[in-house]
């Protein structure tokens, strides 16, 4: 269970704002995976969404590269 009352600081990443909405693409994809988490993706859980998504694609970098194109299971 993560920790809520640890010290925080913000972290930015600078999306699309044209036709494609980043922000929004991210909070979907975030508010999605928070679901099937059980992590409320409000600005605290969100990190608690990310890391382990990230940590999972790192596992194994090799056939996430491949999913991303298209390529295996």
């Amino acid at each position: 269970m993560p920790s809520f009352g640890r010290r925080r600081k913000s972290w930015r990443i600078l999306v699309p704002d044209d036709a494609e909405d980043g922000a929004e693409v991210l909070d979907t994809l975030v508010d999605d995976l928070g679901l099937v988490l059980g992590i409320e993706p409000n600005g605290t859980g969100r990190y608690y969404v990310i890391v382990p998504a990230l940590y999972y694609a790192h596992q194994d970098k090799p056939r996430f590269v491949e999913s991303l194109e298209g390529i295996g299971g």
